[in-house]
């Protein structure tokens, strides 16, 4: 019931696989964040990808929590780690991606999905509070 406090802005965050990644098994079903999607019911939201997610996968997602909420994606950041044996539930050794090639994934979702997608660093957060701004200031 924070929305009967008058505020301007709530800001909720979630871990991640917003839609599941197959059908296949009850346990693949992301029932405390689907909870969250639906008791938060979202105006805007800014979807955190890995590196390694497939363009299919994340414009399924889009559109899970689009048909879900009726808010809107308005950006992609990129995490720009890649964990160096991602098979490995025990490792937490990471490598930060060069540039260019998290560049390169950013374009290709970009182009792929038509949603702006930002690199999660300096410059990519001040471009993603730029466009919730944008989004929110017309309302």
């Amino acid at each position: 019931k924070i929305e009967n406090d008058n505020v301007d802005v709530i800001i909720v965050g979630s871990q991640s696989i917003s839609a599941p990644p197959s059908v296949g098994n009850l346990s693949h079903i992301p029932c405390s964040q689907t909870e969250l999607m639906f008791g938060s019911m979202p105006d805007a939201v800014i979807l955190t990808v890995n590196p390694f997610d497939d363009v299919s996968y994340v414009k399924r997602t889009i559109q899970f929590i689009e048909g879900a909420t009726f808010g809107h994606v308005i950006s992609i950041a990129l995490y720009p780690l890649r964990r160096d044996d991602a098979w490995s539930v025990f490792n937490n050794q990471f490598t930060t991606l060069p540039n260019k090639e998290l560049t390169d994934i950013a374009n290709r979702l970009e182009s792929s999905l038509g949603v702006p997608t930002y690199i999660q660093d300096e410059i990519g957060f001040k471009c993603i509070f730029e466009k919730l701004i944008d989004y929110f200031k017309d309302e």
